[in-house]
């Protein structure tokens, strides 16, 4: 079954998927990628040139707390890595011969980054080199429900609730479709229609 018409109009997309922990982007992200073959999934906490570096993603699982001595230096470091990894994703896009998907997005790292270190200058301007996708979803679940599912004892509500806060302000300002996920099936319907209709423009 063909959900949309990406193939039909020659057209490169580029989706992104953010959200909490277990909100189900990765489920739904896997499902676009099956019924179209011409995505490429990218994964952007993969994607970040020092995680390649490290190698140790996947290997270890890092409670993120935030940062009580407000350490300048890290967090402009990370700003400074952010800022490259922005302009490499903008070089991979435009030369990507396939449409993509993000699994998590910029979005993600600039709510993440803000709780640990707080807002800044730098990182208001970073936020607005990030590369505008043609659709950008929030998959919308409550706190409870993302801790069910992925067992998330690593974080405090403290910091799923920062992060909601961040989204919210990414919502109104980055023409964000918010998706409440309730069930798979309803869920992904809504995201091909919506999908559909940035395809057909």
């Amino acid at each position: 079954m063909e959900i949309f018409t990406t193939n039909k109009k020659t057209k490169k997309i580029h989706i992104t998927f953010s959200g909490l922990d277990g909100s189900g982007k990765s489920t739904f992200v896997n499902m676009l990628q099956k019924e179209n073959t011409n995505f490429k999934v990218v994964h952007i906490v993969n994607f970040r040139i020092i995680n390649k570096i490290l190698k140790n993603q996947k290997a270890k699982r890092h409670k993120i707390k935030k940062n009580d001595n407000k350490r300048f230096w890290t967090g402009q470091f990370n700003l400074i890595l952010m800022f490259i990894d922005i302009v490499h994703f903008f070089l991979f896009r435009f030369f990507s011969t396939k449409s993509i998907i993000s699994d998590r997005y910029f979005y993600d790292l600039i709510a993440s980054h803000h709780y640990r270190y707080g807002k800044s200058k730098a990182s208001i301007a970073i936020q607005k080199i990030i590369p505008a996708p043609d659709i950008a979803f929030y998959i919308d679940v409550n706190i409870a429900i993302s801790q069910e599912r992925e067992k998330d004892d690593y974080h405090s509500i403290e910091y799923f609730e920062s992060l909601i806060l961040e989204y919210n302000q990414f919502i109104k300002s980055k023409n964000i479709v918010v998706i409440k996920n309730i069930d798979i099936n309803t869920t992904f319907s809504k995201i091909n229609e919506q999908i559909e209709i940035i395809t057909n423009k």
